[in-house]
């Protein structure tokens, strides 16, 4: 189970916001914010979506309707602002995510700058949107030295590895999307990790 969580007023599910949200896609309404603020707060600390068209947005929240039209109901009821697509106000209420993130982010930089034969991530962990940069996957599998983890770090990973996996099997094969998409980079990304922290952790695949 997520340690993270996020802030859900107590009158969320009668506020006006909902209520108009809930005219234009029905009792979806009541469930569809909660797990978008979910997913970000596990793999978008940011709050912004602006790489993530209206399909796989609905993917990721179990939406089976029509996507662009939740997209736009979820826009017009405030829920996501547009220019960046964004959730609203999340700096405001949920902002510390990417504090978190951010400072996760520099302790690891912190570990990995005192073995001189290991690749800092902030140079390696580059974001794959096309062309042939060289990932924190790429670079950890070539290392000749393994990763040794300690007990939370452990916890850490397994915890990781098994949201990768859950949202792997949601977004199918990486054939079934033309190259060079946002999703078929996704899934380039996440199994590039997937494969490092299976190494990480020992595990056959």
């Amino acid at each position: 189970m997520s340690s993270l969580y996020v802030k859900l007023f107590t009158n969320f599910y009668t506020h006006r916001k909902t209520l108009r949200l809930r005219a234009m896609i029905d009792d979806a309404a009541f469930w569809i914010p909660p797990r978008l603020w979910a997913y970000a707060a596990e793999n978008q600390p940011d709050g912004i979506f602006k790489d993530y068209t209206a399909k796989e947005i609905a993917q990721l929240v179990g939406y089976t309707g029509d996507a662009p039209s939740m997209l736009q109901a979820l826009l017009k009821a405030g829920f996501v602002d547009d220019d960046p697509l964004r959730i609203h106000d999340w700096q405001e209420y949920n902002g510390f995510h990417q504090t978190f993130a951010e400072r996760a982010k520099k302790a690891a930089s912190a570990r990995w700058s005192k073995s001189p034969s290991t690749p800092s991530p902030d140079k390696e962990n580059k974001k794959i949107r096309g062309g042939d940069e060289t990932s924190i996957a790429s670079s950890m599998l070539q290392a000749s030295s393994p990763v040794i983890l300690s007990q939370v770090e452990n916890i850490s990973a397994e915890k990781e590895l098994t949201r990768i996996n859950t949202e792997l099997n949601k977004r199918g094969a990486l054939t079934e999307y033309a190259k060079g998409s946002p999703t078929y980079l996704r899934i380039k990304q996440l199994t590039e990790r997937q494969a490092v922290l299976r190494q990480q952790l020992g595990v056959v695949a």
